[in-house]
């Protein structure tokens, strides 16, 4: 099936970007009793040929669209949202080119 994609949805100089990076094949989010929350994720397969980083995105339950909370090197990320219910993503980044989402983790925080 080809991959379609329109105008409003990806920019052109990101489709090819989307195409040859690849997003980081898990991650996980643990609550921490501090109130933070941890993030891990698997090196991207596009970090073997390339210095890449990472973008991680935040969301609460609910929220229609991601904010992007961290750009790291690292493949973890420790975020201090506000008390509630989280969605994270995270995508392989080179300069403004970036993959795909991850997969979503979900962590709760809060009292």
């Amino acid at each position: 099936m080809p991959l379609a994609f329109t105008a409003s949805s990806v920019s052109p100089g990101n489709v090819l970007a989307t195409l040859l990076l690849e997003p980081p094949p898990s991650l996980a989010a643990t609550a921490m009793g501090d109130g933070t929350v941890d993030l891990q994720w698997d090196t991207s397969p596009s970090a073997a040929a390339r210095d890449v980083e990472y973008l991680v995105l935040r969301r609460q339950i609910g929220a229609t669209g991601f904010t992007q909370v961290a750009r790291t090197a690292a493949v973890t990320y420790t975020d201090s949202p506000t008390p509630g219910t989280f969605e994270y993503v995270v995508r392989t980044a080179i300069s403004s080119f970036w993959s795909a989402d991850s997969p979503v983790a979900t962590a709760t925080t809060g009292p």
